[in-house]
């Protein structure tokens, strides 16, 4: 209930605050680009509902490109202002109306385009009883697709292989253990996302200064063994609450990153 009212009235003010700014992009993508201004597409809802998500435009329509549902950085159809507003995630702004009509919240799996649904199965079909939402951990680690699908040789089968069971592998763990605080921490991370690799680091927590530790070569797995093998060798109560922190550091490290980055 608490995370139903927060996502409305979020959302209304949200729309209001942001209205002169959704009224002048509206107005450049049709000067511009001569295109209208709002994008509507259907996508899979709670409970495999489909319902029509809200975005700004950013791309030429294609009629030979109808039904692809990957966007690369190189992709010819995304207009300069369209790549702007990618970039910044301005593009996203009108799915809040989306959020104040109830067919998405601001913390949730991010609604799958028709047709990916039908790839879940078992246990992994929990995760539609989810209303989707604008962020979640997949969005956040997963904020840079487009450019890493830019450098694999086939960017539909790494997706559909790796990417994909990734982010309903983390979507599922969600489900399991989401609460509105966590939703808030999600929410911040999307604007203000923790350190990420090469800079997935502890070098300053403290913990490393005092015991002279280089960390420039861990990764975040190799950090967590040596901070468990540090945590046997003093007790002392700074040291603890030092601890602490680092712990809570690696495991939203880990929970984002995993441990397979050098």
């Amino acid at each position: 209930m608490i995370k139903y009212i927060f996502d409305r009235v979020v959302a209304f003010f949200g729309l209001l605050f942001l209205l002169p700014i959704l009224l002048v992009v509206s107005v450049l993508i049709v000067i511009i680009d001569r295109h209208s201004p709002l994008f509507i597409q259907m996508r899979t809802g709670r409970y495999g509902k489909p319902f029509r998500i809200f975005k700004l435009r950013t791309m030429e329509y294609d009629e030979t490109q109808v039904g692809v549902t990957l966007t690369l950085n190189s992709d010819s159809r995304v207009t300069p202002l369209g790549r702007f507003l990618r970039k910044y995630k301005l593009d996203e702004f009108p799915q809040l109306i989306n959020i104040l009509i109830g067919d998405m919240s601001f913390v949730g799996p991010r609604p799958l385009v028709e047709g990916f649904a039908n790839k879940l199965t078992g246990e992994n079909r929990k995760i539609l009883e989810l209303r989707p939402g604008i962020t979640s951990l997949a969005s956040i680690k997963y904020a840079n697709e487009a450019k890493i699908l830019a450098t694999v040789e086939n960017p539909e089968k790494y997706n559909e292989e790796v990417i994909y069971p990734d982010k309903v592998k983390m979507e599922l763990e969600y489900y399991y253990n989401h609460t509105f605080l966590e939703d808030l921490r999600l929410i911040w991370w999307t604007f203000l996302p923790p350190p990420y690799p090469p800079l997935c680091r502890l070098s300053g927590c403290g913990i490393y200064q005092k015991k002279r530790v280089k960390t420039n070569g861990y990764a975040c797995s190799n950090i967590a063994q040596k901070l468990v093998e540090i945590n046997g060798k003093e007790q002392t109560y700074k040291f603890r609450k030092q601890a602490e922190v680092a712990n809570k550091f690696i495991v939203n490290c880990l929970r984002i990153y995993g441990g397979a980055y050098a």
